[in-house]
């Protein structure tokens, strides 16, 4: 783990305040006036339940999973901007998770799988969710991951 990325979690923004604030710390710290990070997290509606809150696996998991996929397109990209969206269906009882961005993309049969990479689908298989990347050149990249949420609850947050 980088030092920057232990520093994300350790400054106790995920623990104390959720996920929606986590990935509004995170697109504060990555944005730049060439890159521009904007967020949206929605989390279910249920029960009544007073807090938009994730368990911890999965809050971490989540907040990983877009923090590789943000961290890829300030790097890799030359995007201007991200999008993400964390948005939880209590339908359907998962999180859905979308990065994307609007660099130049890449040929993955070419570029292969690199560490950010890897390390999403890893995050994504442990909870039992899905992942996939579609990506080409000059059309941006588009990382998209489906976990289980293991429950519904209320309010929503929006950046």
């Amino acid at each position: 783990m980088s030092e920057r990325g232990r520093r994300e979690l350790d400054d106790g923004t995920l623990d104390q305040l959720g996920i929606a604030a986590a990935l509004e710390a995170l697109a504060d710290r990555v944005e730049t006036p060439r890159l521009e990070v904007r967020t949206t997290v929605a989390l279910a509606a249920g029960g009544g339940r007073l807090q938009a809150r994730l368990d911890g696996e999965r809050e971490i998991a989540v907040y990983r999973i877009v923090q590789a996929a943000v961290d890829n397109c300030a790097e890799h990209a030359g995007a201007s901007r991200v999008l993400v969206e964390v948005v939880e269906s209590e339908e359907r009882a998962e999180v859905a998770i979308t990065v994307r961005d609007d660099g130049r993309g890449f040929d993955p049969a070419i570029t292969g799988e690199g560490s950010g990479l890897r390390s999403m689908r890893e995050r994504v298989e442990l909870l039992g969710g899905s992942l996939e990347i579609r990506a080409a050149l000059d059309a941006g990249t588009v990382v998209s991951a489906v976990v289980p949420s293991a429950r519904g609850i209320s309010v929503t947050t929006l950046r």
